[in-house]
């Protein structure tokens, strides 16, 4: 989720400096990033949360598959690769499978299963999801 969300980052913060070299720079080193969360964390229509060493955690954190559309978005607009396109929407139609809560005034689950199973155990909004994101 992290590499993803500092790739478009990085490029809209070079883009702002307005500095032509930094923006060459980590325009290469943004698909790098693109490509590298595509290959190890695309999986199933959606992205997996995260890798330590070997360790795959597969679930789907609300987050991280809204950080991954917008990030493969800005790599498609700076490259064509349709993948990253085709990448973007897959994953925002598994959050609207699977991840929006369809109950009336309710929002996105924290955490999905990599089957696509919410886990209802976890709390909708708290200090870090609520205030932080949706405020």
């Amino acid at each position: 989720g992290h590499d993803i969300e500092a790739q478009w980052l990085m490029d809209l913060a070079c883009d702002t400096l307005g500095d032509d070299e930094l923006i060459k720079k980590f325009a290469e080193m943004d698909l790098k990033i693109a490509e590298n969360i595509y290959n190890i964390a695309f999986e199933n229509g959606a992205l997996n949360n995260e890798r330590e060493n070997d360790k795959i955690d597969k679930k789907r954190v609300w987050w991280v598959q809204a950080e991954s559309v917008v990030g493969f978005i800005n790599a498609y607009q700076h490259s064509s690769d349709r993948r990253f396109l085709d990448a973007a929407r897959s994953v925002w139609e598994n959050i609207k499978k699977n991840a929006i809560d369809k109950r009336e005034g309710s929002e996105w689950f924290s955490e999905v299963s990599f089957e696509g199973v919410p886990d209802e155990n976890k709390e909708m909004a708290g200090p870090w999801k609520c205030p932080y994101h949706n405020g």
